[in-house]
C-alpha cells in the first residue's frame, strides 16, 4: 500500500486545476458554529494544493496550510492567495502549543490516524478552539451512479482506499467525539469534457488503481456523452458534508 502522503504527487497539477472548490456557505457555517471570526489564526491540515486554505484566507483568516507532500505544496505556494504553507502532517504539524483558534481539514481527515491526530489538535488549539473537517461527496444522479459502477469495474484501488467516502466520512469522528455538530451544504459544478477528464485523473484511485486507463477513459467519455447537457456541460452533483467540535476549554 502506498503511503497516503505520497499518493497525490503524480496528480498535483491536475488536482490544482480541476478539483472542486467548496461553497462559500461553508465559511458562514463555520463562523456561525464556532464563533471564530476574521483575523483568527487557522491551521488547514492536509491542505494539498491549498484550495480550501485560499478560501479561508479570502474571508480574512490568517491561514497556515500543512501538508506532507512537496509536489502539492509547490502548487499551493505557486497559487498564492494569502496563506503560508509548511511541510508537516496531522500528527506532527510543527506548530507551537496553543497557537491556533481553528483547525480545518478539507477532503483529508479520513487519511489521518485518529488518536494521534486528536492529540495534536489538543496541543495546537487554544482552549475553546475548534476543529472542522469537511468533504465534497458525490450525490445521487444518473451520471454519478454509472460513474461509480465504472470505478468499481476498472479501479482495483477504489473500494479499498475510499471506503470511508462511500458512506459518510464523518462517522468515525462522530463516534469518537460525541456531540460534534454536523451539516450538509449544497454544492455542484457544470463541467466541460476537459474538466471532467481532469477531475477524474486527479483522483488517486484512478492514478494508482486503473491499469487499463484507455479503456476506462473510453467508458468515461461514453458516460459524458450520454449525460451531458445540450450546451456540452455535465452536471457533477455534490454536497459538502461538515463536522465540527470544540476543544475543551
Amino acid at each position: 500500500m502506498q503511503d497516503s502522503s505520497e499518493r497525490f504527487s503524480a496528480v498535483a497539477e491536475a488536482y490544482q486545476r480541476y478539483r472542486p472548490g467548496y461553497p462559500t456557505a461553508v465559511l458562514d457555517w463555520i463562523a456561525r458554529v464556532t464563533g471564530v471570526r476574521a483575523g483568527a489564526r487557522v491551521a488547514d491540515l492536509g491542505c494539498g494544493t491549498g484550495i480550501f486554505s485560499r478560501l479561508l484566507a479570502s474571508r480574512g483568516y490568517t491561514v497556515v496550510g500543512i501538508d506532507p507532500n512537496d509536489a502539492m505544496l509547490a502548487q499551493a505556494r505557486a497559487a498564492g492567495g494569502g496563506p503560508t504553507y509548511l511541510a508537516g502532517d496531522a500528527t506532527r504539524t510543527g506548530l507551537a502549543d496553543r497557537s491556533v483558534e481553528l483547525v480545518t481539514s478539507a477532503q483529508a481527515f479520513h487519511w489521518f490516524p485518529l488518536e494521534p491526530t486528536l492529540a495534536e489538535l489538543d496541543r495546537i488549539l487554544v482552549p475553546g478552539g475548534w476543529t472542522c473537517a469537511l468533504w465534497n461527496k458525490r450525490t445521487p444522479s444518473p451520471f454519478n451512479r454509472e460513474y461509480e459502477e465504472l470505478l468499481r469495474r476498472f479501479s482495483r484501488d477504489y473500494s479499498e482506499k475510499v471506503n470511508d467516502l462511500l458512506h459518510d466520512p464523518r462517522a468515525r469522528l462522530a463516534a469518537a467525539i460525541p456531540g460534534a455538530i454536523r451539516a450538509e451544504l449544497a454544492a455542484g459544478d457544470l463541467l466541460t469534457w476537459e474538466a471532467v477528464l481532469g477531475r477524474v485523473r486527479s483522483a488517486s484511485y484512478v492514478a494508482h488503481g486503473v491499469d487499463d486507463l484507455a479503456g476506462f477513459e473510453r467508458g468515461l467519455r461514453r458516460l459524458y456523452e450520454r449525460h451531458a447537457r445540450p450546451d456540452g456541460t455535465l452536471e457533477w452533483a455534490m454536497e459538502t458534508v461538515t463536522i465540527a467540535w470544540p476543544r475543551p476549554a
